[in-house]
């Protein structure tokens, strides 16, 4: 039952990285065109990564980095009580 539990979100992990890969690599094509700059295509892809959830769940445990190491996306972080 766990290594079923663990398979699944190995799963959802897999299908989530392919998404964001697969949407890096269209805003890259953009670039690529001169349609986008790169500085406007990371602040998109940002937006866009913000919005994407599994699990039906608010976001959880997402980041992503730049080849220079440059953060676009993290896990919203909860307010603080009180």
């Amino acid at each position: 039952m766990q290594r079923e539990m663990l398979n699944a979100r190995i799963d959802q992990v897999r299908a989530i990285v392919e998404l964001a890969r697969n949407m890096a690599s269209g805003l890259q094509k953009q670039v690529d065109a001169g349609q986008l700059t790169r500085e406007a295509a990371l602040a998109e892809f940002g937006r866009r990564a913000n919005s994407m959830t599994y699990d039906n769940g608010p976001p959880q445990f997402r980041f992503s980095r730049t080849v220079p190491m440059v953060c676009v996306t993290q896990r919203k972080r909860r307010s603080a009580p009180g």
